[in-house]
């Protein structure tokens, strides 16, 4: 009986759908089980790929009213931390780009956070 490897929870923020694929397929073919977090952008993309993901972020459509985003913004942080949570003491893979205007968020905060809860932590 083979034993399947733990999860691997790549974590997404999204802007990046063609290296996103490009980089979870990649993993894959090493033999890395994946969770991917995906938004309305990528989650075709893993689909069509048979990525195994979870549409945690929805619509990034930057024509979006600012109420719209802020709330989108909040629901997608929510899930997100719930999602970790549940994942708790396994490995989380942190994918992203950081933004200027998210630095103290995405750059210090949730990498302080997403340590607490992995057991191993990787961010690219």
């Amino acid at each position: 009986m083979s034993r399947q490897a733990p999860t691997t929870l790549l974590i997404s923020h999204g802007f990046e759908a063609n290296y996103l694929l490009g980089f979870a397929r990649g993993l894959h073919a090493q033999g890395v089980n994946l969770l991917v977090t995906a938004d309305d952008n990528s989650a075709p993309l893993l689909a069509a790929a048979a990525l195994r993901h979870v549409n945690l972020r929805g619509s990034v459509d930057p024509r979006r009213s600012p109420v719209a985003k802020l709330t989108n913004l909040l629901r997608y942080h929510l899930r997100l931390a719930a999602l970790v949570f549940r994942h708790r003491g396994g490995v989380i893979h942190f994918c992203g780009i950081l933004r200027r205007e998210m630095i103290l968020l995405e750059g210090v905060l949730l990498p302080l956070w997403l340590r607490l809860w992995a057991g191993t932590y990787l961010h690219t």
